[in-house]
């Protein structure tokens, strides 16, 4: 059953590349979070947002259609560096954080906020979520 998902994960991937035009850049875990919860992040972000194509925040930098693309790239960067730097909290070998841009078409896009874990105590113990806050207010 998890190698059907994983072939599915990887196909939905093929997809986002195949279909990602302009100059958007693909999602990568490009800063080394956890690979099963980057997987299952991305997967759980398709359900919550089916009608988006997800890319790296990057596209921000180069998507035309944005007056404050830079600004916002330069805000999910910091946002990023920030979590980073507090390896307590955010164990890179045990959680995901990422922002995601979501695109729809030039006039319907998202950057959402993602944080996925997975639970270490209590009945739900080994069991992954992950938590979605929607950035948008100052990308258009």
């Amino acid at each position: 059953m998890k190698s059907i998902k994983t072939l599915a994960l990887a196909g939905l991937s093929i997809l986002f590349v195949a279909c990602g035009g302009n100059d958007f850049v693909e999602m990568k875990n490009d800063r080394g979070w956890n690979q099963e919860l980057y997987e299952f992040g991305l997967s759980e972000l398709q359900k919550k947002y089916p009608n988006y194509t997800p890319y790296h925040y990057e596209t921000l930098k180069t998507a035309s259609f944005l007056q404050t693309g830079v600004e916002s790239y330069r805000f999910a960067q910091d946002f990023i560096n920030r979590l980073e730097s507090n390896a307590v909290l955010y164990p890179k070998d045990a959680s995901y954080n990422d922002m995601v841009f979501l695109y729809k078409d030039d006039k319907d896009f998202r950057l959402v906020y993602i944080s996925c874990n997975i639970q270490t105590i209590g009945k739900n113990k080994g069991q992954k979520y992950c938590n979605f806050n929607d950035k948008s207010e100052g990308i258009y």
